[in-house]
């Protein structure tokens, strides 16, 4: 059985853009689908593909998109790692939001990512050895997030 790791995405900014986003990040059986984000253009999907092109040996799990007036909040598990790759791929696509990124696999690491439309990114990586306290803190809120 795998560990899992947790992520939350808020995106703010134009409501357009956010409901583009909403629509080309949906799949076909869930919300939020890694492969609509990063393609398979080899045709040869594997779990090492996964792992190099999404951060994480599955697509996501569990996936639940909120839209609320000023943001749209995207949480979802992931077997093992936090999907970094996917991160900044959606960074790429949708460069004029803001977009809010917290994730924890609720024991080793911990990141929180802050990008705006003023190309301003702010990446905080928390390990255990360094940081337990900001990892317990982050998993902590991102059950409430």
């Amino acid at each position: 059985m795998p560990n899992y790791a947790y992520s939350s995405l808020k995106f703010y900014g134009d409501e357009d853009i956010r409901e583009k986003l909403c629509q080309f990040v949906k799949g076909e059986n869930t919300e939020f689908c890694f492969s609509k984000i990063i393609p398979d253009t080899t045709g040869e999907y594997t779990m090492d593909w996964s792992i190099k092109n999404f951060g994480t040996k599955w697509n996501a799990l569990n996936a639940v998109v909120q839209k609320e007036k000023n943001f749209v909040k995207i949480t979802f598990t992931t077997a093992w790692y936090c999907p970094l790759p996917i991160f900044k791929k959606i960074i790429e696509l949708f460069p004029k939001l803001d977009i809010d990124f917290v994730a924890s696999d609720g024991q080793d690491k911990a990141y929180h990512i802050f990008h705006n439309d003023e190309k301003e990114l702010i990446f905080n990586e928390f390990d255990k050895e360094n940081n337990l306290v900001a990892i317990e803190a982050i998993f902590s809120a991102l059950m409430d997030y």
